[in-house]
């Protein structure tokens, strides 16, 4: 029905929002875990000692700084989804005004 396409789009929204929630929490926290990311983004990184080489200090500048574009190119109107009053406006709100905060320091 309508009603339960409803509350299953509300619920991946809610999952969606708590998948991004750092970007809206402490700052320190989400750089933290934006650094942890980097080997997942950058192939480079995932290389270890067991055969597959090593990674050089510039693969890391190199995902540093496509992780300082990526962040300076994203518009936290997108980083938050909102559906059908899921989360609050007020909630909504307040997601996005910290989303840019943490991105104008990170």
């Amino acid at each position: 029905t309508d009603q339960d396409l409803e509350i299953a789009t509300q619920k991946a929204i809610g999952v969606a929002n708590r998948d991004v929630g750092n970007f809206a929490g402490d700052p320190s926290t989400f750089l933290c875990n934006t650094w942890k990311l980097l080997p997942e983004l950058n192939v480079a990184l995932r290389k270890t000692d067991d055969g597959g080489g090593t990674c050089q200090i510039s693969d890391y500048a190199l995902a540093l700084s496509r992780m300082t574009g990526f962040l300076a190119w994203l518009d936290a109107t997108v980083v938050f989804q909102q559906f059908r009053g899921h989360p609050s406006d007020e909630e909504y709100s307040r997601l996005i005004a910290a989303t840019r905060q943490t991105l104008e320091i990170g």
